[in-house]
Order: structure tokens, then C-alpha cells, then sequence
């Protein structure tokens, strides 16, 4: 008997080179798989604005333009600035400051879709808060009181006019980029499980609308295999709302076997194991031992780094930089 029901992923015809740029925007299960591919060394980029759950906020982000409206922006009791269009980890010390922040990242995101071979796209909610006094739809209300906002569902035939846009903003800057769409196993509960699951099935309807109308779109099933093939609360972190960092890596495996070539997966695998190597804690804290490790870091970075192509090559290498600078 089985009582699991294991996704079957059809093959792909086009695969992911391992000297692709890759670019992850979305919910923060787009962090989660945009960090296994960086810990893998391939070259990726992963939410340059922040997290962001609903698709509106993911267009406005890409037609790079800031509204600097006062009405946007907010000061907490700290005094720490932050823009209703953005994440709270953007945030400054007064409000041209945080401009220049949310100008930089909106250059990096454009700078990184023209640059970006595969662009995928995590939506998280079709539920949106909008400022009523703007009528604008944003990201985040930074604990703002309620009585400044709305809450609303986007429609079906909305998200998907909203979907394809996103796919039109990414092909007019980067026109050979393939788009996949992704959506979000994270639960979003607060307001309640009904109106959590109205909110996926809508956007889950409206990439497939989108997916089976173009060319160089596509799905993966990230939602299907937490939903019904782990479909457990063992599989989710201590909130019950996120994957568990076990769910992740099984949802990474299908992930590697989906988009890359088997000979592709082995050579990342050494990668990981050296990141692992990294950022492997030493009980032994004396100064021979840590000499020690570090030689064998450098004798295991000089024998990868020839085993893979110059791009690559120059991941690990900023790895490698990142680990020493933390490591003095």
C-alpha cells in the first residue's frame, strides 16, 4: 500500500546551465530555494527589494518606479523610517535616506532581470492591504493601526491580467528569459484557513491561465508537494505555517531533478559540501586548530574551483571572501 502521493514531474526540454543567472522574487519561500542555489554556487540574486507576497507589488517593483508620496512613507516610535511599498528590513533613519535605499534596490532588481537567464516569480497571497487614503496597494503596513487600510481579495481575472504583465515587464528588459511561476506553500492563516485557501486557488488558477498561454513560462509544483505529497505537520517549522527546513530540502531535490542535468546536480553537490565546510562550527577554538581547518578550506577551494567554469569559479570565490571576512 502506499500512503504517500509522489508529485511526477514531466521532463523538461530546457534546462538550467549551471552558469545561468538566476533571479528569485516573491514570498520567503523564494528566499529558501534562492539560497539553496546560492549555497550550490550558481549565480543568483533573491528579492533585491524584500520579501513580497502579493503580485501587484511585484510589478510596481519591476517597472522601477518609487512613488514618493508622503502618504507612503512612515516613521516608527524609534524613529526609524520605512516605506509602505517595501519590506521592513529596507529601512532608515529619515526619509531621504530610505529613498536612496529604495532607488538602489530598485536599480539592483532591474539590473538583475536584464542580467538573468530564468527569473522566477513566488506569489504568496491574492489578499492585499490598500492605504485608504491613496487607494494604493501595498507591501507591508509596518504596524501601523488598521484604521489606515483596507483589506481586499484580487480577483481571479485581476491577478492574472497582473501575472501576465509581470511575464511582459521581465521579456521587454531581458527577452531571451524564461519565466517560472511558483506558488507559495506558506499558509497564511492569520485571518483564517478558508480565506487562505480562496487566496491561493485564485493565483494558482491565474498562473496556470498565464503558464498555458505563453512561451517560456512555466510552473513548478513547490505548492503541490508540500500540500500532497508531505501533506504533515512534520514538515513544517514550529509556527505551522512554513516549511521545516526538512520540507525544504526535499522540495530542493525535486527542484535539482526538474531543472538541471545529473552530471550538473554531482557538481553542485560538491559545492554544497564545501559551503558546509565553511560554515562548519570547531569545538576546538585553539589557534593550530583553526590553521588546520583553514588549510583545508584552501587546499578543497583550489581543487574546486578548477572544476568548474569562471563564473562559477567567481560564486565560490565570493563565498570563500564572505567566510574570511567574518572569520578573521
Amino acid at each position: 500500500m502506499k500512503f504517500r502521493t509522489q508529485i511526477q514531474l514531466k521532463p523538461r526540454n530546457e534546462l538550467i546551465n549551471l552558469d545561468s543567472s538566476l533571479l528569485f522574487l516573491g514570498s520567503c519561500f523564494s528566499q529558501n530555494i534562492g539560497n539553496q542555489c546560492q549555497r550550490n554556487g550558481l549565480h543568483t540574486v533573491i528579492n533585491p527589494t524584500g520579501i513580497i507576497f502579493h503580485p501587484q507589488i511585484i510589478l510596481d517593483h519591476l517597472t522601477n518606479s518609487l512613488d514618493q508620496s508622503d502618504i507612503l512613507f512612515t516613521r516608527s516610535a524609534s524613529g526609524v523610517s520605512y516605506h509602505h511599498l517595501f519590506h521592513s528590513t529596507i529601512n532608515a533613519n529619515s526619509k531621504e535616506a530610505l529613498s536612496n535605499l529604495c532607488i538602489d534596490a530598485l536599480n539592483s532588481l532591474d539590473f538583475a532581470v536584464r542580467d538573468s537567464q530564468h527569473v522566477f516569480i513566488t506569489l504568496g497571497s491574492a489578499w492585499y492591504f490598500k492605504l485608504i487614503e491613496s487607494q494604493k496597494i501595498i507591501n507591508n503596513c509596518h504596524k501601523k493601526h488598521s484604521r489606515y487600510f483596507r483589506r481586499d481579495l484580487s480577483t481571479f481575472e485581476e491577478s492574472k491580467e497582473i501575472c501576465q504583465h509581470i511575464v511582459s515587464v521581465i521579456k521587454s528588459k531581458s527577452p531571451a528569459a524564461h519565466v517560472h511561476f511558483t506558488l507559495s506553500p506558506v499558509r497564511h492563516i492569520r485571518y483564517g484557513t478558508i480565506e487562505n485557501a480562496r487566496a491561493k486557488s485564485i493565483l494558482h488558477a491565474a498562473i496556470h491561465e498565464v503558464v498555458s498561454d505563453q512561451d517560456a513560462v512555466s510552473y513548478f509544483p513547490s505548492y503541490e508537494i508540500m500540500m500532497d505529497d508531505l501533506r504533515d505537520y512534520r514538515f513544517y517549522a514550529s509556527d505551522m505555517i512554513h516549511p521545516s527546513a526538512l520540507a525544504i530540502d526535499y522540495i530542493w531535490q525535486y527542484f535539482q531533478k526538474y531543472y538541471f542535468k545529473t552530471e550538473d546536480i554531482s557538481s553542485m553537490k560538491k559545492v554544497a559540501k564545501f559551503v558546509e565546510l565553511l560554515h562548519h562550527k570547531l569545538l576546538d577554538q585553539s589557534l593550530q586548530n583553526r590553521n588546520q581547518h583553514q588549510e583545508i578550506i584552501e587546499q578543497k577551494l583550489n581543487e574546486l574551483i578548477v572544476s568548474v567554469s569562471k563564473k562559477r569559479a567567481s560564486n565560490i570565490l565570493s563565498m570563500y571572501n564572505q567566510w574570511k571576512l567574518n572569520n578573521p
